[in-house]
């Protein structure tokens, strides 16, 4: 037997439920479609696993939260739910939603374009105990994020897996639904894993929520449920008699010793402040200005002025002055009128002709028109002459 062989039976035999591979030189190897990953020799931390199943898993949801990675690293470091069979590791599918870290960054950039102080994740399908399928880049996300993971199998022996992601923290984005993988998975495992000299995680993992459900019912299944190390965990319960099981919290403690996790830089401290110049003395109040000069007081008379009359009081304004009618048109005199022959002791009375009647006046600023020709008066005819009165008769 190769050494590679007797490798994995002494572990096997140790009881470590993992997968391993024959070392490569770059664990990253990318495809046109997918990336193909080749694993490492591999150590694990704490771990949670329920199974093995005489039924099989057909989904799996939790909400998971990495913590802060490791502030000095070496190596990769990978925690994961996974669903796989346990007693068919090498023909059979490890489904796996994996966040990873990398050290140095350039090596990070490789999976992802996180920031630093910030993990990877995309889905994985692990076929035939080492072969790693992979979304081409993975997303950043930080420690403190909520993920909330879905393994789901479509109907029938064929039927695929899809793993579907969604970060809760950021209004619920979905990040993958990754179409991958076929085979039946009887066990379930929670995981952190380390290669290459990594020393393991150095926060809280934590995981809400976890519910399994099985294609046919189990009622015993929670009594296979284990845990190692210090994990806290709540029971795993079922209410429909063993068909979907549910496990309300897992935490999971670091690995590393207390402050190994990432922090981070602190901003420098603001520029000083310049110094402040000394405060001028207020200037001196001005001076008040002087009293205005009395003015001065006239000599008091000897005798008091008479006191004057009151004015009367004043006239009432006159009514205005109606305008002046417009001058009359002056007119020609008429003829001389011939004396009448009449005896002498009767004279008639001057005949005076009719008044004329003058034209109206023009409006304002109208020029006036030129006064009408006037009739020549005609001469009237004589009146009879009375017959002289004879004188009163004198009594004798």
């Amino acid at each position: 037997m190769s050494l590679y062989g007797l490798l994995t039976l002494a572990l096997a035999l140790w009881g470590c439920p993992l997968t391993f591979a024959a070392p490569t030189t770059d664990p990253f190897d990318t495809l046109v479609d997918n990336v193909i990953e080749k694993r490492q020799f591999a150590t694990f931390g704490p771990h949670v696993s329920m199974g093995q199943t005489d039924s099989e898993f057909i989904e799996m949801t939790t909400v998971f939260m990495p913590g802060r990675p490791p502030a000095e690293s070496v190596g990769s470091l990978f925690v994961w739910p996974g669903l796989f069979d346990q007693k068919n590791r090498s023909d059979g599918d490890l489904v796996q939603t994996v966040a990873e870290f990398h050290s140095p960054m350039e090596r990070q950039k490789k999976s992802c374009d996180a920031n630093p102080g910030q993990w990877c994740i995309r889905p994985f399908i692990v076929s035939h105990g080492y072969v790693s399928q992979t979304v081409p880049v993975g997303m950043g996300i930080d420690g403190t994020d909520q993920i909330k993971i879905n393994y789901k199998k479509a109907p029938g022996d064929d039927g695929k897996w899809t793993q579907t992601l969604w970060n809760l923290s950021q209004r619920n984005q979905q990040l993958f639904a990754y179409v991958r993988g076929s085979a039946p998975c009887r066990w379930f495992e929670i995981a952190t894993e380390s290669q290459e000299g990594n020393k393991g995680s150095a926060d809280v993992q934590n995981y809400y929520n976890t519910t399994l459900v099985l294609k046919n019912p189990e009622p015993q299944l929670g009594t296979r449920f284990f845990k190692t190390g210090s994990i806290t965990t709540t029971n795993p319960v079922t209410t429909d008699g063993g068909k979907t099981w549910f496990i309300e919290k897992i935490t999971i403690p670091p690995m590393l010793p207390p402050g190994q996790e990432y922090k981070p830089p602190v901003p420098p401290p603001p520029p000083a402040n310049p110094p402040t110049p000394p405060a001028q003395a207020p200037p001196p109040p001005a001076a008040p200005a002087p009293p205005p000069a009395p003015a001065p007081t006239p000599p008091a008379p000897s005798q008091a002025p008479p006191i004057a009359p009151p004015a009367p009081p004043p006239a009432p304004p006159a009514p205005a002055a109606p305008p002046p009618p417009a001058p009359a048109q002056a007119q020609p005199a008429p003829p001389p009128q011939a004396p009448p022959q009449t005896p002498p002791p009767q004279t008639p009375p001057p005949q005076t002709p009719p008044p004329q009647t003058p034209p109206p006046a023009p409006a304002p600023n109208t020029p006036l028109p030129p006064p009408p020709p006037q009739p020549v008066p005609q001469p009237q005819p004589a009146p009879p002459a009375k017959p002289p009165v004879p004188p009163p008769k004198k009594n004798p």
